[in-house]
């Protein structure tokens, strides 16, 4: 069973409750901050780990098909409104600005993941993809897949500010970039 000593690494970012919420931890073997990956029922498949010293930033549990999960699911439950992200971070970074969030592994969205969204039954969902290359083209292919299965989507867009992620973002910061895309969302 996987347990989480929350590190100070993740307490820089997110609030303890967000930490503790989704299990933000430490790899006192690797020295690494890490997070549990975990199935659609929410058992834990393996261990994330952040690397700090260059190269891929996460590493994933060898063998675990991140396309066909979505991390947070085990905590989303069927509502009105879900916010769709790219990786942990950004979920725990939705939370601590008061919105349940759900995030593919990188930034893209597969066929399986829309599937898991789509039976989640939100009638509204705020893509708030990065704003790199990679998240803005696959915040766009998102939207265009989950329209396919029934699912009414807007993008949070936060051009011109210098944050490429949620997760970057001061928490109020987060929440009136969330708000403004629910508000535009309205006017559609």
């Amino acid at each position: 069973m996987y347990k989480a000593t929350v590190a100070d690494y993740w307490l820089t970012r997110f609030s303890r409750e967000a930490c503790e919420t989704y299990e933000f931890g430490w790899d006192p073997i690797k020295e690494k901050p890490c997070y549990p990956v975990r199935d659609t029922t929410g058992g834990v498949l393996g261990v994330v780990r952040r690397s700090m010293d260059g190269g891929p930033k996460y590493r994933y549990p060898v063998g675990v098909e991140t396309s066909r999960l979505l991390f947070g699911l085990h905590r989303a439950e069927p509502r009105d409104l879900l916010v769709i992200v790219e990786g942990a971070p950004n979920v725990a970074a939705a939370y601590d600005a008061g919105y349940t969030a759900v995030g593919s592994y990188g930034s893209r969205l597969y066929p399986a993941q829309a599937e898991l969204i789509a039976g989640l039954s939100p009638s509204r969902v705020v893509i708030a993809y990065d704003e790199d290359r990679a998240g803005r083209d696959g915040g766009a292919a998102a939207q265009d897949l989950l329209c396919s299965y029934g699912v009414w989507t807007v993008r949070a867009r936060w051009d011109g500010e210098d944050y490429n992620d949620l997760a970057d973002m001061p928490p109020v910061k987060r929440e009136r970039i969330l708000k403004k895309a629910l508000a535009l969302s309205a006017l559609s």
